[in-house]
């Protein structure tokens, strides 16, 4: 069985990051599998791979436009060498969905829808769009219950082949010792994320300024709205107590660091840092938005979306509460082994081998 996994780039992000998870179990299951980047950017994720012994296909150059029509091309060149096409993202969804349309032998399509919201969902032309595009796919994976429910009610009632199928982490690598507090001791908040609209750093910032002095802000990630947030926290005067990491590739131990774990988020899918941060024994504290109060309700802590003084009165309960930290910490850990990658990568395998088999 050979299949190519299709996706945007391999710069940061938890759909990225999950790449470099999945495609060596897939290979180390004896499935050919290897992938294809459609912004050829030189990237941590993109040597990780190749380190692995994945092959990588760039497509397009670095920091190229990833909805130039010339990858139609390339990439229908490419697929006819697989089983199946697996996308990633808007512009591979697409792109395949058009190649395989006038391809002599065209590969069994799946994708991989990631996320509750989008922007194309707001918008008549992207919601035609989309009908049209999912139609073409022989399966799509959608990583929660919720995912699957957004996306059908947006194709409004068009018949599409789905299954839900859990994203996952190495949970092995991500599990430390329950953090046992110092009473009005230093406090540091851990906030792993891509700095993008979808993410909201900005109520994580705005938030240290209702919190005592002694608590230090560490925002790990990088991409287009970094200069937007280094500015926020310059105006608000926190300079000295929030540190930007930029891409880390030891996120396990930034986490063992950590006295609280935030996802301050306007939505997501699946957030593969959310259960990275509830498997490191730190209490997780995360907003009430679609494609997190599920995962986390019971777990975690959720405050309202944007609201900074309720996210540092979240942290400060935690913080006076010694058995609240504790048992918010142990509710997250168990929550948080559900989701190891082993469990994913059998879902995908079956779903592949079930295709495969209908012809």
């Amino acid at each position: 069985m050979k299949i190519l996994h299709v996706i945007t780039s391999l710069r940061t992000g938890g759909a990225e990051k999950l790449m470099t998870q999945l495609l060596p179990r897939l290979r180390d299951a004896g499935i050919d599998a290897e992938i294809a980047v459609f912004d050829g950017i030189a990237t941590k994720f993109l040597g990780a791979l190749r380190r692995a012994g994945i092959t990588v296909y760039r497509l397009g150059e670095p920091n190229s436009f990833v909805y130039n029509p010339m990858l139609i091309s390339k990439l229908s060149q490419l697929m006819s060498r697989y089983d199946i096409v697996h996308t990633h993202n808007t512009s591979p969804q697409f792109f395949a969905a058009v190649a395989a349309k006038f391809m002599r032998r065209k590969p069994i399509l799946v994708t991989t829808e990631h996320n509750t919201d989008n922007r194309r969902r707001n918008n008549r032309l992207g919601r035609a769009a989309d009908r049209w595009m999912y139609s073409r796919y022989d399966l799509v994976i959608a990583i929660t219950k919720e995912v699957e429910s957004c996306l059908l009610d947006h194709l409004n009632g068009s018949s599409i082949n789905t299954t839900v199928i859990c994203n996952g982490i190495d949970t092995k690598q991500f599990m430390s010792p329950i953090k046992q507090l110092t009473p009005d001791g230093p406090r540091t908040i851990v906030m792993v994320g891509a700095f993008r609209e979808q993410k909201d750093q900005d109520t994580l910032i705005r938030a240290m300024c209702h919190l005592p002095e002694r608590f230090r802000l560490r925002l790990v990630g990088g991409d287009a709205r970094l200069g937007n947030c280094i500015e926020l926290a310059a105006n608000l005067g926190l300079a000295d107590r929030v540190t930007f990491d930029g891409l880390r590739t030891d996120i396990p131990a930034v986490l063992e660091q950590a006295d609280y774990v935030c996802m301050s988020t306007h939505y997501e899918g699946l957030s593969l840092a959310v259960v990275e941060g509830m498997c490191s024994g730190r209490p997780l504290i995360a907003s009430d938005v679609r494609g997190v109060k599920d995962l986390v309700s019971g777990a975690g802590i959720l405050f309202p979306e944007g609201n900074d003084h309720a996210l540092a009165e979240a942290i400060m309960r935690l913080d006076s509460d010694p058995e609240l930290y504790h048992t918010t910490a142990l509710a997250g850990r168990e929550r948080g082994l559900q989701y190891d990658i082993s469990n994913m990568v059998d879902g995908y395998i079956n779903a592949y081998n079930s295709l495969m088999s209908k012809g």
